[in-house]
């Protein structure tokens, strides 16, 4: 049910959405607060060899899921060549990604780090825009500013030990975004937990050499160990958030599927709140009034750029139902429509079309179309249940008497619109455009066309 718009939710289904939830949170914010007390107070200088240690272990577990349940885990397959122009930079943006975010949990505290990584559905938008799978709008791009400049004057301020931690928080948004424009583009057509399975290991081999260049020296220096006793509180820490890094995946696997975009992003802004509690609790953060409006501001500002891009994404998808709808005669709806339908030679608007855009006024038109349709169905039919009396043709070379009763009693009986007492729609007099053209030009100038359509085809 990972719909763009919420629906309405059973009991059970409202279980299920919550337990998802739930999950993620205590997931989220137990890696979170193991990682910065490990890193932080434990001194545990090696942050891209535990990194390793969990891409390695959530590789691992991904394998034999694969392998002992292959009618539940079905094994992608995918190309050499798209392997290496895919797979590969995916891989290598989310080890950067989880990599730098290590790096800098020694650095700056976790309010900050939330802070700053809450900017990533902005940044994602801007990459998006770059890539050309992004429209520009204005309310959007408003919001993706308002966000941008409340974390900006929320950030100076909260503690931060070295400006690199900021730097690596940076880049590792920068990587997410990329990352979800390369998902976008070239990876449709697997599954999450397909990717993740193609991924994790090239992320993990991704980080082994740095891991042994920069943190290798590391493991030769006693950090702050007197004893076995301390040598193992890290260590379980280690194997713990191994655990804990595979089941967020599933965690986030499981809420795409049970929930809807709006209570995604709801719930991730939820996360974000609570993570900043968490960090005020547990490792005395704190947050001045500024910050603290500066924070409210970009989450108001996040929750209104997630519905507005629901509510774009929605609108695009009753477009192209509309589009889709067939005519009367079983064509293709506004895609067989002639380029140039009325009279002044104005084009209708079309999906097919590059430069076609989802606008109210391509909506009105798409409405008289569909009422142009129900109306020439309901000329054609008879509405009480009759037979439709047709007349043949006369003879080439014939003379019709204007004054023949029998053609006008057929006529008036065969006609819906005469038995109401009004003209034929479908009649044209001599001068006149056919009804199609002259509906669907009074629409685009925005005239009145009352009298032109029956109530019955009226939207």
């Amino acid at each position: 049910m990972s719909s763009s718009t919420p629906e309405h939710l059973s009991p059970r289904q409202l279980l299920k959405v919550a337990l998802a939830v739930l999950g993620w949170y205590v997931t989220s914010m137990s890696i979170t607060a193991l990682n910065k007390y490990l890193f932080s107070n434990l001194g545990v200088k090696f942050p891209l060899i535990v990194t390793f240690i969990h891409f390695s272990t959530t590789s691992i577990v991904l394998y034999l899921l694969f392998a002992l349940w292959p009618s539940k885990f079905e094994r992608p397959v995918i190309s050499t060549k798209e392997y290496m122009r895919a797979i590969v930079p995916i891989a290598v943006c989310a080890a950067s990604d989880i990599g730098l975010s290590n790096l800098s949990y020694s650095r700056i505290s976790i309010t900050a780090m939330t802070v700053v990584k809450s900017s990533a559905v902005v940044v994602t938008y801007l990459v998006g825009l770059l890539f050309g799978i992004e429209k520009f709008r204005w309310p959007i791009m408003a919001c993706a500013l308002t966000i941008m400049i409340a974390i900006s004057s929320s950030v100076p301020g909260m503690q931060v030990d070295d400006w690199l931690g900021i730097l690596f928080v940076a880049l590792a948004v920068l990587c997410t975004a990329f990352r979800w424009v390369l998902v976008q583009t070239q990876c449709t057509q697997f599954s999450a937990v397909q990717l993740m399975y193609l991924t994790q290991p090239i992320s993990a081999l991704a980080l082994l050499p740095l891991a042994i260049i920069l943190d290798a020296p590391h493991l030769a220096i006693p950090t702050d160990v007197s004893g076995v006793q301390h040598l193992a509180l890290p260590l379980c820490i280690i194997c713990a958030t191994a655990v804990l890094a595979f089941l967020l995946l599933f965690t986030e696997y499981r809420l795409v599927e049970v929930t809807s975009s709006l209570t995604l992003c709801i719930a991730g802004i939820g996360k974000e709140v609570a993570t900043i509690l968490m960090s005020v609790v547990l490792f005395d953060d704190w947050l001045s009034l500024r910050q603290t409006i500066a924070v409210a501001v970009s989450i108001v500002g996040i929750v209104t750029y997630s519905t507005l891009r629901i509510r774009y994404a929605t609108e695009e998808a009753q477009f192209e139902r509309l589009t889709e709808v067939p005519d009367d005669d079983g064509g293709g709806g506004a895609h067989d429509r002639p380029a140039n339908p009325s009279p002044e030679g104005a084009p209708l608007p079309s999906s097919s079309s590059p430069s076609a855009a989802t606008t109210p006024r391509d909506h009105r038109i798409l409405r008289f179309a569909s009422a142009e349709s129900t109306m020439s169905y309901y000329e054609e039919k008879d509405l009480d249940g009759g037979e439709t009396t047709t007349t043949p043709p006369p003879p080439v070379g014939s003379r019709v008497n204007p004054g023949h009763t029998d053609s006008d009693t057929s006529s008036s009986s065969s006609s819906p619109a005469s038995m109401y007492g009004t003209p034929s729609v479908g009649a044209s007099e001599p001068g006149l455009a056919p009804n199609s053209s002259i509906s669907l030009t009074m629409a685009e100038e925005g005239r009145s066309t009352e009298g032109s359509i029956p109530q019955m085809g009226r939207e």
